[in-house]
């Protein structure tokens, strides 16, 4: 037989229990058939005595707040410059990054990160260093959570392999 055991990943800001929001899901997603979306889980979400309910903010005024953040973090991560240069006896060389890079800290503080210009972070050795760490956070989240994936065994072979370095880093 064949046990399993929810639990929430590291860091979740979550208040139900993991065990109880697997059963909810659950039955949201038999409810629905073949799956389920996120639109669906606010919709069961709004009866007061379900699970999730208190996840939610229902003051329509703080969650339209709450979406105008997400909208402005939004904007801020889409907005791209290219850089072209050009060297004397060298072709000109272009390159398009992200104008503003976030910075992660202020997460775990419940504040927003902040962002600062692409170029100013990879040209500063300590802001660089926590943006590599930020870097290297999702990477092993995403390998915890893809890992199953045989299609990805070599990606996940290279971040085992880059965890020597990243350590020295940081």
């Amino acid at each position: 037989m064949k046990t399993i055991v929810a639990k929430w990943k590291q860091n979740a800001r979550i208040k139900t229990k993991p065990d109880v929001a697997m059963k909810a899901l659950e039955a949201i997603r038999e409810e629905k058939g073949e799956g389920f979306r996120p639109a669906d889980v606010v919709e069961a979400a709004r009866a007061k005595r379900h699970p999730f309910h208190k996840e939610f903010e229902w003051n329509d005024a703080v969650a339209a707040q709450a979406h105008r953040l997400e909208r402005a973090k939004y904007i801020i991560r889409s907005l791209e410059i290219t850089v072209s240069s050009a060297r004397k006896g060298r072709p000109e060389s272009t390159v398009t990054l992200r104008k503003y890079t976030s910075l992660g800290t202020g997460v775990e503080d419940g504040k927003d990160s902040s962002y600062r210009e692409t170029q100013e972070v990879l040209s500063d050795a300590e802001l660089r260093k926590q943006v590599l760490l930020k870097i290297w956070r999702q990477l092993l989240n995403l390998k915890r959570q893809y890992e199953d994936y045989q299609e990805f065994t070599a990606v996940w072979a290279a971040v085992d392999a880059a965890q020597e370095k990243m350590v020295k880093l940081g």
